[in-house]
């Protein structure tokens, strides 16, 4: 049976998560691509956003989730309920999350998390850097996002880790590549002919490099999967927090 078509490689996907059916908690990171990748791969997906906007987009993207209004440090789901929590991208207190996430995971469930980091060894992605960083020091600078294995393991919520890396090349046209650069903001702010010569330089390299056809990005995807102290989580009372939502 062939592999869904996700945002995400699909080997990463398939090491990450358990079997299609699994009960999931996704922590809602970014804009609800992952959230959508795990209700293709046939999971049972639970989403938290605290921002009404960012709920309703995920929403949106990932028909057939379930996306409540919470904070991850306050998860209205009663205890040892999910297979997964997930988390996709960079979140702000990543500490604090990890004591509900031991909370609501059941015996044996896990922690999955993505990082993902630009490859900018690729040549062209390098030229690119150079072009854009003339106009703004700060383009292209910041790669990783999503918490490190250290910071999962730091607070010993969580014991035990495993990590796998995955290549994931994301198809880019002349004119989406240009809108990626027009849409930086440190660019729209620039001078009218300054935005039209870096443009003309980007649009150049982009022929330079493509010749007719598509570039591809380059990412690495990180994935890691962590383990509750079973100690801690078998004292879940003590730290139960907010009204719990039963399905």
């Amino acid at each position: 049976m062939p592999s869904p078509r996700t945002h995400h490689p699909a080997a990463a996907m398939s090491w990450l998560l358990p079997d299609a059916g699994s009960r999931v908690l996704d922590l809602c990171t970014g804009k609800g691509a992952f959230t959508a990748d795990l209700v293709r791969c046939g999971h049972r997906v639970f989403g938290i956003s605290v921002d009404p906007r960012v709920a309703q987009l995920v929403s949106g993207r990932a028909e057939g989730a379930t996306v409540v209004r919470a904070t991850a440090d306050q998860l209205p789901f009663r205890p040892h309920w999910f297979d997964v929590v997930t988390i996709a991208g960079q979140r702000a207190r990543t500490t604090a999350v990890l004591p509900e996430a031991v909370r609501v995971l059941r015996p044996g469930g896990h922690l999955g998390v993505l990082r993902t980091t630009r490859d900018d060894t690729v040549p062209w992605v390098r030229r690119l850097a150079r072009l854009l960083q003339a106009y703004d020091p700060t383009a292209m600078t910041t790669t990783v996002s999503g918490p490190s294995e250290e910071e999962i393991l730091s607070g010993g919520w969580f014991v035990t880790a495993e990590s796998r890396s995955f290549r994931h090349w994301v198809p880019v046209d002349r004119a989406g590549l240009l809108a990626m650069v027009e849409a930086r903001p440190r660019v729209r702010q620039l001078a009218a002919h300054d935005r039209a010569a870096l443009l003309g330089d980007v649009g150049g390299l982009f022929d330079d490099i493509a010749r007719g056809h598509e570039l591809m990005l380059p990412y690495r995807v990180e994935c890691r999967k962590a383990w509750p102290d079973p100690e801690r989580q078998a004292q879940e009372p003590s730290i139960t927090v907010g009204i719990h939502l039963r399905w």
